[in-house]
């Protein structure tokens, strides 16, 4: 099995102009197992944002940017419910700077925290650079 992680609208500029982060906690959907994985998810991307060179803040009000992770849910194909995730990055004032995506829906069993944490890693592998410690 092959993962593709897809971006679009990124930004590709040499890196952002912020470092602190603050990681939005995924949305509850009405399927049980995104709901699962959600836990999971926050705690892969607070981590790659980290190897990143990016400080993770856990209050909103002292970050730079903030990012949002969504499982991105269709309805059934034949009998289960399928579903992607996407990953978007955000500056201060609310401008979309990064987005990435998981690629094509596939069934949501197929979806572990293996795979997750793999997804993760892919969308995010092209994120820009952090801020230097100077700004």
């Amino acid at each position: 099995m092959v993962l593709v992680g897809c971006e679009s609208g990124a930004d590709h500029s040499p890196g952002f102009s912020f470092r602190k982060v603050y990681i939005e906690n995924p949305r509850l959907t009405d399927c049980a197992a995104a709901n699962s994985l959600s836990n999971n998810l926050a705690e892969a991307v607070s981590e790659e944002f980290a190897i990143h060179g990016f400080i993770v803040v856990s209050d909103k009000a002292k970050a730079q940017g903030f990012v949002r992770s969504s499982w991105q849910i269709q309805p059934p194909n034949g009998s289960e419910t399928i579903m992607s995730l996407s990953i978007s990055v955000f500056d201060a004032n609310g401008r979309k700077v990064f987005s990435g995506s998981s690629g094509p829906a596939i069934p949501a069993s197929f979806w572990t925290i293996a795979r997750t944490n793999a997804e993760v890693v892919s969308i995010l592998h092209r994120l820009p650079a952090a801020a230097s410690a100077s700004q």
